[in-house]
């Protein structure tokens, strides 16, 4: 068995190593070394033609040459033990760490020798150049090591998250996959559709494919606001600076971009369900998509719009132009002592749409707002932070359910409370008051009509 390792360690000669042993250069031979092996199973069968010597059983006691690279530190040991410290010399060329030793001619047990050597060795990019050391041993071995340059952090780069007011779903076969998802009309829970017909702006009377008032809406949301209402002027010419101002005189909005001009920036918008509804004509069934879209800025102003579309896109879009179109101020009261900021509704307040009757009561701080999903989201949109509801009636129409909701909170500016009892001076409407400006810069021209 002692026989089998020098064996097997002349086949292992081919594999890469990290590790030169010294091979003894310069020393004398033993007999065995010089004289061919009787016994022919002893001889390796690689391209050698000799019995490796004993001595090479122990080349761990043997000088090496070894090469180390670990995340910190780069270092070389080789063995220099037949030179004395004033023969050897270390420098950087390039790129490349070179050693070279020389002795002149001296004698030894066997006669005189003289030796020279040379190696380069290929510096790491990542290595410090200027920091490498030096050291030898009492046993002739060199070392040279050197410390790694730190890596540099990468610095990233914050990208904001811009949120558009467009869905994704834009095309006929994401269209196609909502309506197979989109829940039935039925009872139980909140997932109930809305019971009752689509009618007016939002009902299901179209106008055709890209035909009538919805065409075009991307490229002119893209345009500057051209008001055509008295209020728009006013509003872009900056005699209006609040909604407050439009409330007081219960203006009609009929420009969302008057809600975008004063609190766009802060409106958020969620879409509260999307149904299919169906329409039989002659034809067949006709289905079409109704969006119900909620918008507020959590901080007094609400909205709530409804539309039916072919696409499921453009019902989520006329839903939140709709919206917008509704914002009505909602009032915040206390509960208690009036203690911080308004969190809860001033008073009791009922809203009906259809069967479904909402009542919403005041509660105390940090009651949160007790109730259903619809009210509750409805109610945080609004900026209520604490409030307890009731609900009667249908309440799986999700869209009576949220009606009456928002016609609940619509009313909080319904009641006298004591807190508003104080002498109001009367002012002018603003129609009365900037009249001369709307005549003098936005006067009406006369268009001839053939007769």
């Amino acid at each position: 068995m002692s026989l089998l390792w020098p064996l097997v360690s002349e086949m292992m000669e081919d594999r890469s190593n990290r590790s030169l042993y010294d091979q003894h250069f310069g020393l004398g031979l033993l007999n065995d070394e010089a004289l061919r092996p009787l016994n022919q199973l002893l001889v390796s069968p690689m391209r050698c033609g000799y019995l490796r010597p004993w001595r090479s059983m122990a080349l761990g006691d043997s000088g090496i040459s070894t090469i180390s690279s670990d995340k910190s530190e780069f270092k070389i040991n080789l063995d220099v033990q037949q030179f004395k410290p004033d023969e050897l010399k270390v420098k950087v060329v390039d790129d490349y760490l070179v050693i070279e030793g020389k002795h002149e001619e001296r004698s030894d047990e066997h006669g005189f020798i003289t030796r020279q050597f040379t190696r380069r060795y290929k510096i790491p990019q990542d290595v410090d150049q200027s920091a490498i050391e030096s050291n030898l041993s009492t046993d002739g071995v060199l070392t040279l090591k050197a410390k790694k340059k730190p890596t540099p952090e990468i610095e990233g780069r914050t990208i904001p998250i811009v949120q558009t007011k467009t869905p994704a779903v834009t095309n006929e076969k994401d269209k196609k996959n909502m309506a197979d998802v989109a829940p039935a009309g039925g009872r139980g829970g909140f997932r109930g559709g809305f019971g009752s017909r689509g009618s007016g702006r939002g009902g299901p009377r179209g106008r055709g494919r890209g035909r009538g008032r919805g065409r075009g809406r991307g490229k002119e949301g893209e345009k500057e606001w051209q008001p055509v209402t008295k209020l728009g002027r006013l509003v872009k010419d900056g005699k209006i600076r609040t909604l407050e101002d439009i409330y007081l005189f219960s203006l009609p909005i009929k420009e969302f971009e008057i809600i975008d001009f004063f609190i766009g920036p802060v409106l958020k918008d969620e879409v509260l369900k999307i149904m299919p509804v169906q329409k039989q004509t002659r034809a067949g069934q006709r289905t079409r998509f109704k969006a119900f879209v909620a918008i507020g800025d959590h901080n007094g102003h609400i909205g709530l719009g409804v539309k039916c579309s072919k696409e499921v896109a453009t019902a989520i879009r006329g839903a939140i132009i709709l919206a917008k179109l509704s914002v009505v101020p909602v009032r915040r009261g206390y509960w208690g002592n009036k203690i911080g900021k308004p969190h809860t509704v001033p008073c009791k307040v009922t809203g009906k749409c259809g069967s479904v009757q909402v009542r919403l009561i005041p509660a105390p701080r940090g009651t949160g707002i007790v109730g259903a999903p619809v009210p509750k989201k409805l109610l945080q949109m609004a900026g209520i932070e604490d409030c307890y509801t009731s609900a009667t009636g249908s309440t799986g129409t999700l869209g009576n359910f949220a009606k009456a909701t928002f016609e609940a909170i619509s009313k909080t500016y319904g009641y006298l409370t004591p807190d508003l009892w104080r002498d109001v001076p009367l002012s002018r409407a603003p129609y009365a008051e900037f009249s001369d400006h709307l005549l003098r810069n936005h006067h009406a021209k006369a268009v001839p009509v053939d007769e």
